[in-house]
């Protein structure tokens, strides 16, 4: 109901929290009139002012206190409650966050400085109570309908927000996001889990197939590359590290999925992977100008692995001349 959940513009049950104090406020705001006083009203919302900023604005303040930009300069709080009375303003209505809070102590002092009677009301869990808004009823069962789907489907430990186009806009860097964001965990392997890897297919083995990536430069290249990996059944993908960022966003994009099921690695030293590749028994290629062979007479049934080297400069001569073929 405070609406200060990280990353969203709206959260469940504030709409009525809003709704119940903003009502209330008209009410106060009446007597205040009538009784010429400064009224400060102090609503909920811990130390985020959402709730303050928008009662504020909808029931007219005078001043609206919040945590997120008070100075607590009161002498300005009091300066222009004494310029509206000069003004002939009846009231004066000063809306005050639950994070500065102090809204009793506040009134004394005001009403000491300006002789005009000044009353804090705190409204406290009254905001919690009462019916919902028939917004927050369709959120609610929007998402819990969703939440319902998921659990149904064997998905858990999942957050679901459901934010505004703008602030969407936002979180992403596209210009015409989709709509559906996550978070995931980035995979922790070893390039001995690779070593170890192989496809389990009709019961059969099929050896490790590796892809070994020098100084690629281009996101789009590299994503394109990791999908064309996994429909040729490659189990594994080992990079230099100035290779370009896996998790780029235009290559996550450009892997169309596939980040998430082919195994990745970045290494310190590219040649020492080369080494340990041979040394676990794989077959290691080149792709390169000065190639002698022809891709399709080579036997890939056995552990391998293809080297493809930067875009403009291909393969460094110390990575070729560790390659077999």
């Amino acid at each position: 109901m405070i609406n200060y959940i990280a990353c969203t513009d709206y959260t469940i049950g504030f709409d009525t929290a809003v709704n119940t104090a903003m009502e209330a406020i008209d009410k106060i705001r009446d007597t205040s009139t009538s009784h010429e006083r400064c009224s400060i009203i102090e609503v909920m919302g811990r130390n985020a002012g959402y709730i303050a900023l928008w009662c504020g604005i909808a029931n007219g303040a005078e001043d609206i206190l919040l945590p997120e930009r008070y100075d607590n300069d009161e002498q300005a709080l009091i300066n222009h409650i004494i310029e509206g009375r000069k003004k002939g303003k009846k009231h004066h209505l000063i809306i005050n966050a639950e994070g500065i809070g102090h809204s009793t102590g506040m009134a004394r002092r005001i009403e000491a400085a300006t002789g005009i009677e000044t009353r804090a009301t705190i409204f406290g869990y009254m905001q919690r109570g009462g019916s919902p808004t028939c917004k927050d009823r369709m959120y609610a069962s929007i998402m819990g309908a969703y939440a319902v789907d998921l659990l149904a489907e064997g998905k858990s430990n999942r957050l679901l927000e459901d934010v505004s186009d703008n602030v969407f806009i936002r979180m992403s860097d596209t210009q015409t996001p989709q709509g559906i964001m996550a978070v995931v965990k980035m995979s922790e392997i070893t390039i001995e889990d690779l070593f170890g890897r192989g496809m389990h297919i009709n019961s059969n083995t099929i050896q490790p197939l590796l892809l070994i990536l020098e100084n690629l430069q281009d996101p789009g290249n590299l994503g394109t590359i990791i999908r064309m990996a996994e429909g040729a059944g490659v189990t594994g993908v080992i990079m230099s590290c100035n290779t370009v960022d896996i998790y780029n966003p235009k290559t996550i994009r450009s892997t169309m999925g596939s980040l998430y099921r082919v195994p990745v690695i970045y290494v310190d030293d590219i040649c020492e992977a080369v080494e340990e590749c041979k040394q676990k028994g794989i077959r290691v290629y080149a792709a390169h100008l000065k190639g002698t062979d022809n891709y399709n007479v080579k036997d890939y049934t056995q552990p391998t692995a293809f080297m493809i080297g930067n875009e403009g400069n291909g393969l460094t001569d110390k990575l070729t001349d560790k390659s077999r073929d």
